[in-house]
């Protein structure tokens, strides 16, 4: 079978909680566990409660919450929650020590067949499952919060991962509302990489006195943050210029650091005359009338947020 109907999920948390939501509204009996029976419960009680509010609010039909809530189940221990899952998720917090310590257990209580996964979001996966006998059903699967909400889940192979287990889990994604990307094993992954570049550079303005903190949320959540909404970075660039972005950052290398040096990537491109829309090609290709539609679908997109906001407020 291609799904899952039964899963575990380890660590009542945050990220635990949310990803039982997710699994649990779409069908799949899902068996929540912690370091005790006691955190078990809580947790499933604080899920009942937010699950319940989102009934308040009118964003969740109450017979929709009940099915999702009666096919949560807190369980006792870790083996009763992983007894009979086809996938198991470790999502306890991010202590690689502690992480090592839950993947061990496992080792002796999962079922031959299962899937095993772990939610970190930066953490060698080769580390976190260790000398696990099913290394070849072991992946990292690195969800965001609110993982009911965020679409992209990080799938991250081990060394030993079967490419059909990937295949598998990437599949049964898709199919409960989520946008699988398979990356490499390394820190960060991509998401994080990213990211945490962003809010880096974020508290070096902050500590350089080059804007306040609002003043620096507004400009992201109002300028490439306005963007990406709806493009990526690569989509975003090539409407841009890769030309433009590599004289921007050799300014910045040559100004701020080599953090900014442009990678050769984008140099090795701008050099090919691969600049983006205005070339016919860039990151990706661009034949003329898919770089005129782009252009006016953004322009569409970036009006359609404006106007949500204007909504909103």
């Amino acid at each position: 079978m291609d799904g899952f109907e039964r899963a575990a999920i380890v660590g009542a948390g945050t990220m635990g909680r949310g990803i039982a939501r997710l699994l649990a509204g779409r069908g799949v009996a899902v068996s929540l566990c912690d370091r005790d029976e006691a955190l078990a419960e809580a947790g499933r009680a604080t899920l009942v409660e937010d699950v319940q509010a989102a009934v308040r609010r009118g964003e969740l039909p109450a017979d929709e919450a009940a099915r999702t809530l009666a096919r949560v189940r807190s369980a006792a221990d870790l083996a009763s929650a992983v007894d009979g899952a086809e996938l198991v998720v470790e999502a306890i917090p991010e202590v690689l020590e502690a992480k090592r310590e839950v993947w061990q257990r496992l080792a002796g209580c999962v079922g031959g067949e299962a899937v095993l996964t772990t939610n970190t979001s930066s953490f060698d996966i080769d580390v976190v499952v260790g000398d696990l006998g099913a290394s070849g059903r072991a992946l990292g699967m690195h969800w965001y919060n609110p993982a009911y909400l965020v679409p992209c889940v990080e799938l991250v192979p081990a060394r030993g991962t079967d490419p059909a287990v990937v295949d598998r889990v990437a599949t049964f994604l898709r199919s409960v509302g989520k946008s699988p990307a398979v990356v490499a094993n390394r820190a960060g992954f991509v998401g994080n990489r990213i990211q945490f570049a962003m809010i880096a550079e974020a508290f070096r303005c902050l500590e350089e006195g080059v804007a306040s903190a609002q003043d620096i949320d507004a400009i992201v959540r109002d300028s490439f943050g306005f963007r990406l909404g709806d493009y990526g970075p690569f989509q975003v660039a090539d409407m841009n210029g890769l030309d433009v972005y590599q004289g921007i950052l050799e300014y910045l290398a040559g100004q701020l650091g080599e953090r900014f040096a442009p990678a050769q990537e984008l140099l090795g491109r701008v050099r090919a005359g691969r600049l983006g829309l205005k070339t016919g090609s860039g990151v990706y290709p661009w034949p003329a009338e898919a770089a005129r539609a782009a252009l006016s679908q953004r322009d569409e997109r970036l009006r359609s947020r404006l106007r949500s906001r204007e909504v909103a407020g």
